[in-house]
């Protein structure tokens, strides 16, 4: 039955996912009929969000996974007429694993490759609620300056120690995650040790928005709302938060203006 169908589509595209907790590999019609969505979850033995061992298992479980997917789908890698990644932050270890691959295989097959996005409304647990058209047909924005931007992060990244940089990255967040529980009404999300190079807050009566609208006027960069984690926010009990990334490139000062700013927050909406 499945080959019958298939044969009336357009087109087939393989997609891959390659995030802190799963690698998945789905393919489907251009018409939107799903024919293979195989994942492999890496499951840290200690808790917590762990990007880099999680991108060593998704480097060692891919060609299992390309395998399951063809053959769930009954196709075969020249049947594919475009391959495609989630893209996000190219400093990301597991999103690294998933473009890498989604590259050779489309430089291997000659077929284009198109880094996607979200087009997702709203996530609860058991249910989902999709974006209009034309949006939810949509590969996300056209990825121009995050093309750009992907592969001169992989250019920085070639040019470091990965163990100092690794080192170095996990200062800059202790420090933040020290001065910043001194803040009172600060909250802070999530307590795996050793933290990626992400610190998730909240501050109390005072909206995520309101922070990083704050923050943006002290020269801190942040991101905030519920960074597609919606369920995870229900847990929480929260509607959003306010995360902010370190990397290499970082310094200790801009840790130091991270807190100031947040105080600065507080002080403009009266907490």
């Amino acid at each position: 039955m499945r080959k019958m169908r298939a044969k009336k589509a357009t087109g087939f595209c393989l997609g891959i996912e390659s995030t802190a907790d799963d690698f998945s590999i789905g393919i489907s019609t251009f018409e939107g009929k799903i024919l293979a969505n195989i994942i492999n979850a890496y499951v840290p033995p200690e808790g917590g969000i762990h990007p880099r061992e999680a991108a060593r298992h998704h480097a060692e479980v891919a060609s299992k996974v390309m395998r399951e997917a063809f053959t769930k789908s009954g196709l075969k890698p020249a049947d594919l007429s475009v391959v495609a990644f989630s893209q996000g932050p190219g400093l990301g270890p597991s999103l690294r694993t998933g473009a890498t691959v989604a590259r050779a295989m489309a430089s291997y097959l000659n077929k284009p490759l198109v880094g996607v996005n979200h087009s997702v409304a709203h996530v609860e647990i058991g249910k989902s609620t999709y974006a209009p058209p034309p949006t939810r047909f949509e590969a996300g924005t056209p990825p121009i300056g995050e093309v750009f931007g992907l592969g001169a992060g992989f250019e920085y990244l070639a040019t470091r120690d990965w163990e100092s940089a690794r080192r170095y990255e996990d200062e800059l967040v202790a420090r933040a995650v020290q001065q910043l529980e001194g803040v009172p009404g600060v909250t802070i999300h999530g307590e795996a040790r050793p933290k990626v190079g992400v610190v998730s807050f909240s501050v109390d009566g005072v909206h995520p928005h309101d922070v990083g609208t704050a923050l943006d006027a002290h020269g801190v960069a942040v991101r905030a709302g519920h960074h597609c984690a919606q369920p995870l926010m229900a847990k929480l009990g929260v509607t959003a938060t306010v995360r902010a990334s370190f990397a290499p490139y970082n310094t200790v000062g801009e840790v130091d203006a991270l807190v100031a700013g947040v105080a600065a927050a507080q002080k403009v909406f009266g907490r």
